[in-house]
C-alpha cells in the first residue's frame, strides 16, 4: 500500500487539524492560533540552536518541519475563519494576491533553510533563516493584528 505523498499528506493534516478544531470547539481561528503558535516555538529553537552554534545539520529536521507547515498555511485560513478570537486581519481574505505573494516568500525561504540544513551548509543556513524571519514579520505587518 502506498502512503500519501507529502504535499496530499501537508493538505491532510491541515483539514484534520481544522476538522478536530471545530469538534474540540476551537474552531478554525484556534486551530490557527495554535499552528502559528508550534512554528513560532520552531523558529525559538532554531534562533537558540544557530545561536549555540549548533551544526545547520542537527537542526535540519526542525527546518524541514517549518517547510512543510509553510505548504499548507493557508489552509489555515478558510473563508469564514476571521470571526472570534483572531489576530488575522480581514486583508488576508481581501487581498488573496498579496498573502499568496508572502506566503510563496516564506515556502521559499523555509525550503532553503531545510536543505541548507540537510547540506550542513552553515553559512546557507543561517542566511535561510534570516529570510525566512523576514518572511514571516513581512506578512505579520501586513496582515496581523499586533
Amino acid at each position: 500500500m502506498r502512503g500519501l505523498s507529502g504535499r496530499t499528506a501537508r493538505v491532510a493534516a491541515a483539514v484534520c487539524l481544522l476538522g478536530l478544531a471545530g469538534a474540540a470547539g476551537i474552531g478554525a481561528a484556534g486551530a490557527r492560533r495554535a499552528s502559528m503558535h508550534e512554528a513560532g516555538v520552531t523558529m525559538q529553537g532554531l534562533w537558540a540552536g544557530i545561536l549555540a552554534g549548533k551544526p545547520a545539520a542537527s537542526l535540519a529536521g526542525q527546518a524541514r518541519w517549518l517547510a512543510a507547515w509553510a505548504e499548507h498555511l493557508p489552509a489555515l485560513f478558510p473563508p469564514g475563519s476571521d470571526t472570534g478570537a483572531t489576530y488575522a486581519l480581514p486583508t488576508i481574505w481581501s487581498d488573496p494576491q498579496g498573502f499568496a505573494a508572502r506566503v510563496a516568500a516564506l515556502r521559499r525561504a523555509t525550503r532553503a533553510m531545510a536543505v541548507a540544513g540537510e547540506a550542513g551548509d552553515q553559512k546557507r543556513f543561517g542566511a535561510a533563516f534570516r529570510a525566512t524571519d523576514d518572511a514571516c514579520g513581512a506578512c505579520h505587518r501586513v496582515y496581523r493584528h499586533r
